[in-house]
């Protein structure tokens, strides 16, 4: 125990350990530093820029719509 060390819950074990006895890990979890689990490598996607640009855009045409005469029909 260290001077101003204080007690909390182990989110892992359930045990009352001391704060300094533990580290938070990715997930947000608080535990004791013998039940640490590093974040797995297949969730350490690397920081890719995309190009997301469309190469060619046009704004939509307007609609036209095309009524009959009733004379005609």
């Amino acid at each position: 125990m260290k001077k101003g060390d204080y007690r909390v819950i182990c989110d892992r074990s359930g045990f009352k350990v001391w704060a300094s006895e533990c580290i938070m890990e990715w997930n947000g979890l608080y535990v004791l530093k013998r039940f640490w689990d590093p974040k797995p490598e297949y969730l350490q996607v690397p920081n890719v820029q995309e190009n997301l640009s469309v190469p060619i855009a046009r704004t939509e045409g307007v609609d036209v719509f095309n009524t009959p005469n009733p004379d005609d029909l």
